[in-house]
């Protein structure tokens, strides 16, 4: 560590050229490629969620498993009928539009965009057209709902964007438009406000200001995390022209490298600025401080890049490609913190140390009492004390671990948006106007001989009204003429309410079974809804092969660190 170290002081305007000919290079290579190629290729394997999303494409009907938004009308003079004239040359002309969409349920009936949809939509008579268009605005005629489901699986983030601008234009003094529902949940991040990444990057640097209160010693943390942001996002950008990776993957790495990035130069700066204290020249002190803080950051990042990497003991795809980009990221904000930040330091010299301690080293009458103050006292209480103190602080531990064994995994939905973005006012609209069930997206998918036999839907569909927790009046079949027919529905409760999961163990466990036991039919629960539980389902069962993965192989590092068991 030393040896890198001195020879990021000898070498250091070659150190920061490298540098910044890196993130020149790796952010020109990624343009060059036309940007990054994000995609959020979420699978289950193993689940009912895949088996579904199989049995639609083998069906032709891909389109199914397309992802959905909802744009949500509010008339605040008259009712939604009076809207019909705005409204619906909107939607026909959304279809010509060529932004992805395949079909539209609304108020006004609905709006097949491609061959499939129309294909579908020619199995349903206008009786049950009509009556799906009804059960789309609440009783009092105030809120409608415009349902959109798109082609594709996970729709180009630009042609959403796209698809909610046209369809705002419609919204006036006298009509409220909002969107809210999956597809759109990236428009609650641009929304306005300031991004989670900067408020994250001005605490730190207040924070660091704190600490050390001079302006170099300040930057210098976040010098070399910038640098790894500005190499780490290229080449995440790159890595997804290789693999899957998911849209959310910047924002993740982001908050990685600012986090370890201002923790490793901590330690690093830290122990530098109490060797000058100690009288060492600045040379001497960065080796020094790189040697010992250095080689705990060496270890602390690998470990964080263990724990990244432990993802893919889940066996879920769609986290494969979100953790090497992150691991990535960490590693490279490891290499800034030992070769940039050192390089940087003796570009700094003293300027590291407030003026008052520049003064004193210079005079070689420097303080030390300081390193006797309360930390010291501290540890020494600590030392005294170690039982008495080490019992408490495990009883802390353990009651804190309690409500890990009663957790519920799943995924929050539009309603813990802010209350100022389009998706969260939208959400408040249907819960105002249909009740909170109707947020949530949930579907029976019937497929066999008794998806095309009415009295078998029949049976069906009153089986599934009498269920405690589903809304009776929103049951709707829909025979997609492919020999699958799709039961839509909505329960009482919101989609992340742990009765709405109860519900859709309870219809997989116990109602539906005996209905297509003994027979060639079956009943499988799909939507949005029913998709997150089979992903907190995987996710609980593979989580203790995370545990083993990362505990073990960071256990054996550990090991290799410290060359002793204990």
């Amino acid at each position: 560590m030393q040896r890198i170290a001195q020879f990021a002081i000898n070498r250091r305007w070659w150190i920061v050229a490298g540098w910044i000919a890196f993130i020149i290079g790796a952010q020109v290579l990624l343009s060059a490629l036309g940007g990054s190629n994000y995609k959020d290729d979420f699978k289950l394997p193993h689940t009912e969620t895949e088996t579904v999303s199989r049995l639609l494409s083998g069906a032709g009907l891909a389109s199914q498993n397309g992802a959905t938004g909802t744009m949500v009308l509010h008339a605040v003079t008259g009712t939604v009928a009076d809207a019909g004239s705005t409204v619906k040359p909107a939607l026909s002309q959304l279809c010509s539009s060529g932004l992805g969409i395949a079909s539209i349920s609304s108020p006004y009936g609905p709006v097949a965009c491609t061959a499939a949809a129309q294909g579908a939509g020619g199995a349903s008579d206008s009786a049950a057209a009509a009556a799906t268009a009804a059960a789309l605005v609440s009783q009092d005629q105030k809120i409608g709902i415009v349902e959109l489901t798109w082609t594709a699986v996970n729709p180009d983030p630009a042609s959403v964007t796209k698809v909610h601008d046209q369809l705002a234009r419609i919204g006036s003094d006298r009509l409220q438009v909002e969107f809210t529902g999956n597809a759109f949940q990236a428009l609650a991040a641009n929304s306005g406000g300031i991004p989670p990444e900067l408020i994250g990057f001005i605490a730190a640097l207040l924070i660091l200001f704190v600490v050390f209160r001079t302006v170099g010693a300040t930057l210098l943390p976040l010098a070399s995390a910038v640098a790894a942001m500005g190499s780490g996002l290229a080449l995440i950008g790159l890595l997804s022209h290789i693999m899957s990776v998911a849209s959310f993957a910047n924002q993740l790495a982001l908050l990685m490298i600012l986090g370890v990035g201002v923790d490793y130069a901590l330690f690093i700066v830290t122990r530098h600025r109490r060797n000058l204290l100690r009288g060492m020249s600045v040379e001497e002190s960065i080796a020094v401080a790189i040697n010992t803080s250095g080689r705990a950051v060496l270890f602390a990042g690998t470990t964080v890049c263990i724990a990244l990497l432990g993802l893919w003991a889940l066996g879920v795809s769609f986290l494969y490609g979100v953790s090497l980009g992150t691991a990535i990221g960490v590693a490279l904000t490891m290499l800034a913190s030992l070769t940039l930040l050192p390089a940087l330091l003796s570009f700094l010299g003293l300027k590291v140390l407030p003026r008052k301690q520049r003064r004193a080293v210079r005079a070689g009458v420097v303080d030390m009492s300081q390193h006797h103050g309360f930390w010291y006292r501290w540890s020494r209480l600590v030392e005294g004390n170690r039982i008495v103190l080490g019992l408490i602080a495990a009883v802390v531990l353990v009651i804190l671990a309690i409500p890990f064994f009663s957790i519920r995994l799943g995924s929050s939905d539009q309603g813990n948006d802010p209350k100022s973005s389009t998706t969260r006012k939208g959400y408040d609209l249907i819960a105002q106007g249909f009740g909170p069930g109707y947020n949530s997206s949930l579907q029976l998918v019937i497929s066999g001989p008794g998806a095309v036999d009415k009295a078998y839907l029949g049976t069906v569909t009153t089986a599934l009204k009498g269920v405690s927790d589903v809304a009776p009046n929103s049951v709707q079949a829909v025979p997609t003429g492919k020999g699958i027919t799709l039961v839509v529905f909505k329960s009482q409760t919101s989609p992340q309410d742990v009765k709405t999961t109860e519900l859709v163990k309870n219809l997989r466990s116990n109602v539906l079974p005996p209905l297509y036991a003994g027979s060639q039919n079956h009943i499988y629960v799909y939507g949005v809804t029913a998709i997150f539980v089979d992903f907190a389902k995987v996710l609980s069962a593979k989580m203790v092969y995370f545990f083993i993965a990362v505990i073990g192989l960071s256990f054996l590092l550990l090991l290799v660190a410290f060359r002793s068991l204990v």
